[in-house]
């Protein structure tokens, strides 16, 4: 797969009860992937055993995983409890329960958690317009979900980060420095980007500027670099 990828794959997501998954996730960091644990049924005991290369990601947090529970702990709880390992959270309201949500800003350092979307292609969006298909097949909205209409399968967010944030600061009352940072800090530290995601001296110059309520992007800039400009 890296050789495939002519080694632009970044980041591998593996269920750690898998066969070999040990030995893959020990490997991965030497070729230059960071691994992540997801897509898992994987029992908290499981993942305790497991090499622990820095960083080390968990996908999704809550999402297709082994859950929280005082007898038979998976996945979930051991990414809650651990104060190291980064973990992805979507925050749009259709993905994870408020309530799981606000445990899990409760519980991980501000610093471990990397905000993110599962944006699929009508996302960004007017809320209005009609959802259109993913591979063929037709799509419902219903809140900032979007549902493969037959099956009612859930596949993605309408949600952007920026719609992310807005609620993180709106509705779960995080500081807008603590948000932001879960967006670009965070996802920078893990990706090991050392001059990028804040505004510091000597730092790269991407730079985005949003309506205070994140309801859209006013200016882009990447590298110094204008990418997408309003009118300010």
């Amino acid at each position: 797969m890296v050789e495939l990828t002519r080694h632009h794959l970044r980041v591998l997501t593996i269920a750690p009860e898998l066969t070999g998954a040990a030995d893959l996730i020990a490997r991965l960091p030497s070729l230059g992937v960071l691994p992540s644990l997801g897509h898992s049924d994987a029992s908290f005991e499981t993942v305790e055993g497991l090499p622990r290369p820095a960083p080390l990601s968990v996908t999704h947090l809550f999402n297709g995983m082994s859950g929280v529970s005082h007898k038979s702990p998976g996945l979930a709880q051991w990414a809650l409890l651990d104060r190291e390992v980064y973990t992805e959270l979507n925050c749009d309201g259709a993905h994870v329960h408020d309530a799981a949500v606000r445990l899990a800003l409760r519980l991980r350092p501000g610093d471990r958690v990397v905000v993110i979307s599962d944006a699929v292609a009508p996302a960004g969006l007017p809320s209005d317009r009609p959802p259109g298909s993913l591979y063929g097949a037709p799509l419902t909205a219903k809140g900032a979900g979007l549902y493969y209409r037959d099956s009612g399968v859930l596949v993605g967010s309408r949600f952007l980060v920026m719609d992310e944030l807005a609620r993180l600061i709106g509705h779960f009352g995080l500081p807008v420095a603590e948000a932001v940072a879960m967006a670009t800090t965070s996802p920078a530290r893990l990706l090991g980007y050392e001059a990028k995601g804040a505004l510091r001296p000597g730092f790269d110059a991407d730079i985005a500027l949003f309506e205070p309520d994140f309801s859209s992007c006013r200016m882009l800039a990447w590298q110094g670099g204008i990418l997408h400009d309003t009118g300010l």
